[in-house]
C-alpha cells in the first residue's frame, strides 16, 4: 500500500470507530444522525456545500477554491460558512487577516490555504460524498417498497400519490427495520460514515441471501451475480 492508501485506511478506521480525522491539526468529525436531524437534512447538505465549495452557484476554479472563499465578502455567507465549520470540527472559528493572508482561527487551530484542500478531502470522506446521494436498492427491496406504497394508496384512496425522493429519514427507517441491533432508540448516536457503512453492508448481505435463494430455487448461475458480503467496502 502507498502512503496515501495507508492514511486513507487509517482515516476510514477512525471514522468507523467514531473518532475524528485531521487536516493537519484541524479535526473533522462525521456528524451523528441526531445532530443531522437536529439542524435538518437541508441545512446539513448546505453545510457540506459551504465547506467543500460545491453546488453554490458561484464560479469556483478547482485549483483555487481557497482564493474564491476568502474573496467572498457577503456577511451572511461568511457567518454560514463559520457555522458549517463549527458543525464539522466542533470548534468556533473566526475569519482574520494574518501576514497578508486570510485564515480561519480557533485557539491554536488554523484553517488556511495550506490545509484547506486536505480539509475538503476529510469532509468528503467523513460524509461519504464520493458516492451518489441515493443509495441503489436491490430488486427485492424495490418490490417490497412498491407493495407498501400500493397498500398506502389503497388505504388513503389516492391513486395519484407521487413518488418522493428517498430521504435520509427513509434510509434510517429501512436500516433500523432490517438491522439486527440498530433500532430507533439507539441509531441516533451512529455517525453518517457508520450509517453508510452499515447500510451498504446490509445491502451486500441481502443481495447475497437473495442470490443463494435464487440458485436453490433453480435459477441459472449465469443470471445470478453472487457477491460475498465479506469484502472491503468502497465508501
Amino acid at each position: 500500500m502507498t502512503e496515501k492508501e495507508i492514511l486513507q485506511y487509517k482515516n476510514e478506521c477512525r471514522l468507523l470507530a467514531n473518532l475524528p480525522i485531521f487536516a493537519y491539526n484541524v479535526p473533522v468529525y462525521s456528524p451523528v444522525l441526531r445532530d443531522i436531524f437536529d439542524v435538518g437534512e437541508f441545512e446539513y447538505s448546505f453545510y457540506l456545500q459551504l465547506c467543500v465549495l460545491e453546488n453554490l452557484n458561484i464560479k469556483v476554479d478547482s485549483q483555487n477554491k481557497y482564493d474564491v472563499l476568502i474573496n467572498i465578502h457577503d456577511k451572511d455567507f461568511i457567518n454560514m460558512h463559520l457555522e458549517a465549520l463549527k458543525f464539522f470540527t466542533r470548534h468556533e472559528f473566526i475569519k482574520m487577516e494574518h501576514q497578508g493572508d486570510i485564515i480561519f482561527v480557533s485557539n491554536e487551530i488554523v484553517l488556511s490555504r495550506y490545509n484547506y484542500d486536505i480539509f475538503i478531502d476529510c469532509i468528503k470522506l467523513a460524509n461519504c460524498m464520493s458516492e451518489t446521494k441515493v443509495i441503489k436498492r436491490n430488486s427485492e427491496l424495490d418490490r417490497k417498497i412498491a407493495e407498501a406504497k400500493a397498500k398506502i394508496k389503497k388505504q388513503l384512496n389516492k391513486e395519484n400519490l407521487n413518488d418522493d425522493d428517498i430521504t435520509l429519514k427513509d434510509l434510517v427507517s429501512v436500516l433500523t427495520a432490517k438491522h439486527p441491533s440498530l433500532n430507533l432508540l439507539n441509531v441516533w448516536d451512529v455517525n453518517i460514515y457508520q450509517f453508510n457503512d452499515q447500510f451498504k453492508r446490509m445491502q451486500l448481505i441481502e443481495n447475497y441471501d437473495i442470490g443463494i435463494r435464487s440458485l436453490l430455487a433453480g435459477a441459472n448461475k449465469k443470471d445470478v451475480k453472487l457477491e460475498h458480503y465479506i469484502k472491503r467496502l468502497k465508501i
